[in-house]
């Protein structure tokens, strides 16, 4: 198995280009040194992913990204360790940092999180290594 990417768009609102998204994501693991991996992506709308913030989260609002990790949190964790998980985005909260939010939750499925200041600090600085790097390609 190589990488594996699926992607889906729910939503209508904003057009997504899925090929940029899959290479995006394809070159974020690859820096990260995943050479076997499986993720998911979808493009929510605004009902959507509230509804999976509010399931999942206990937030009652739309957010621009969600990650789910399969390692971390699903039933069969550490079973298949290339299979990372989902990424949900909201294209209309997120807005022009699409891209920037699939970074980060790629980051999150790879066990990054920003649940306080000091780890929020770390994933930050990753991803603007992760940035910088792509924009030398």
């Amino acid at each position: 198995m190589k990488i594996k990417i699926r992607i889906k768009d729910s939503q209508r609102k904003i057009p997504i280009n899925k090929k940029k998204a899959a290479e995006l994501a394809n070159q974020v693991l690859k820096i990260k040194g995943k050479r076997e991996a499986e993720l998911s992506i979808l493009f929510a709308g605004r009902q959507r992913i509230r509804t999976l913030n509010k399931k999942f989260r206990r937030i009652d609002r739309p957010t621009d990204v969600l990650a789910f990790s399969q390692k971390a949190e699903g039933k069969d964790a550490g079973l298949h360790p290339e299979i990372l998980g989902d990424v949900v985005i909201c294209p209309q909260i997120a807005r022009g940092e699409i891209y920037l939010c699939l970074v980060h939750g790629i980051l999150h499925l790879l066990g990054y999180d920003d649940s306080n200041v000091k780890q929020r600090s770390l994933m930050e600085k990753e991803q603007a290594r992760i940035l910088r790097r792509l924009a030398r390609r």
